[in-house]
């Protein structure tokens, strides 16, 4: 259902949350692939040029710039009414000298005249037409005679989507493309592979903003996100740190780092001695407010008490814990042995912890630089507990769900 839902917003964006992120995903990712079309092209200060699905206007602005004479003019088909209204927008001053027309329209019935552009180009949008060769018919009957076209995409990239299901059917192959230009008209088909730059200041300022939300979500749309990440993917370490752990009817637990509050439903159905009871510290007041909408219950009984705290400054008593567990967060303190230190602290003498993470993702969160530093290798985790005095620090691989993932135990010696 999630994958049908992205495809339809990534072929027609609508006015809704995910059609915002889908806009906010065209605006960073296809601004190479824009800039090039428009400059493989090679637009003339007099031509008429057609941009087809044009989002949120990025390939409209770089035409524009190169159409200086009067009678240069742009127009733009896109299917989906919230693009239009986005691009409209961004383009607004264009529109109206009359340089350029926008149309809410689809690609096989576009209001165009005859045999009227001179250049056509299109970025990362065929694939999710209803039909290649009408599409491809309709682009030839607006183009003039030896009129040009360009089409820029990331092959590699198209390809994983479609192997998520997120791309309908086989069209996304530039393949299949090619044979409908090749079957309503159009000749000199060839494809090229470019090099262009990747704008690094833009990824790594969008890098550092998931990275801080990863690590400390806030109440925004990234944060939202983060959330819907953590519920999502941290459900099966969540519960697998709770039975690893071994809790009690009557102990003391701890999680650090509960995130939306998952593992700590999980952790209050092992406490059903009145004496059991359940703490939660978490540095993110977002994560802490729906954490406490989600076991609101808890908290009026007594059972649960939450803090909006860091880890390595609990608001617990020394030695008054029987069992931690937290999943996916050490790699975003900012001292391990600090955190480590404290989890120590407050911690019976023989009391077990338990982490879970898959360790292959983050490895990859990582290599996206979404992780400061090198806190994400597990090893570096455990020599922190091993410095702190905590005993029988393991790693352990573990399946459930068919899904792999690594658990570290680790025991306070005192």
């Amino acid at each position: 259902m999630l994958a049908n839902k992205i495809s339809q917003q990534l072929g027609r964006p609508t006015q809704s949350l995910l059609g915002w992120i889908v806009k906010k995903f065209l605006t960073w990712h296809h601004q190479v692939l824009e800039v090039n079309a428009v400059r493989l092209c090679g637009i003339q200060p007099d031509d008429t040029v057609l941009e087809v699905g044009f989002g949120p206007g990025l390939g409209l602005e770089a035409a524009a710039s190169h159409l200086t004479d009067p009678r240069g003019k742009l127009f733009g088909v896109d299917y989906s009414e919230f693009m239009y209204k986005l691009a409209s927008e961004r383009v607004q001053g264009l529109i109206t000298s009359g340089k350029a027309t926008l149309h809410q329209a689809s690609v096989d019935a576009m209001p165009l005249s005859d045999s009227s552009v001179d250049k056509v180009f299109h970025c990362n949008c065929y694939y999710f037409w209803p039909d290649l060769r009408a599409g491809a018919a309709e682009l030839h009957r607006v183009m003039k005679p030896g009129a040009l076209m360009v089409v820029t995409l990331r092959a590699e990239r198209v390809a994983w989507l479609a192997s998520k299901n997120l791309i309908p059917g086989e069209n996304w192959r530039p393949e299949s493309y090619m044979d409908a230009l090749r079957a309503t008209g159009f000749t000199d088909i060839r494809m090229e592979e470019k090099i262009a730059k990747t704008f690094p200041a833009v990824n790594e300022m969008l890098a550092n903003k998931i990275s801080q939300q990863l690590g400390r979500p806030t109440q925004s749309l990234l944060g939202w996100i983060v959330k819907k990440f953590l519920t999502r993917h941290n459900q099966v370490l969540e519960v697998n740190a709770v039975r690893l752990c071994g809790i009690q009817p009557d102990d003391t637990v701890l999680e650090v780092g509960f995130g939306p509050g998952l593992g700590l439903e999980a952790a209050a159905s092992h406490l059903t001695d009145p004496r059991g009871k359940l703490f939660g510290v978490d540095y993110s007041e977002f994560m802490y407010k729906l954490a406490s909408e989600r076991v609101q219950g808890l908290i009026t009984s007594g059972k649960a008490t939450l803090h909006q705290a860091s880890v390595d400054a609990m608001p617990l008593s020394d030695s008054s814990v029987d069992k931690v567990f937290h999943c996916n967060c050490y790699y975003f303190w900012p001292d391990l042995r600090a955190g480590a230190a404290e989890m120590h602290r407050v911690m019976k003498p023989g009391a077990l912890m338990v982490v879970t993470l898959r360790a292959e993702n983050v490895a990859w969160v990582a290599s996206k630089n979404l992780i400061p530093g090198e806190n994400w290798r597990p090893e570096s985790y455990m020599d922190a507990l091993r410095a702190t005095g905590f005993t029988d620090i393991r790693m352990e691989e573990n399946v459930d769900k068919n899904i792999t993932f690594q658990a570290i135990f680790a025991t306070a010696s005192k």
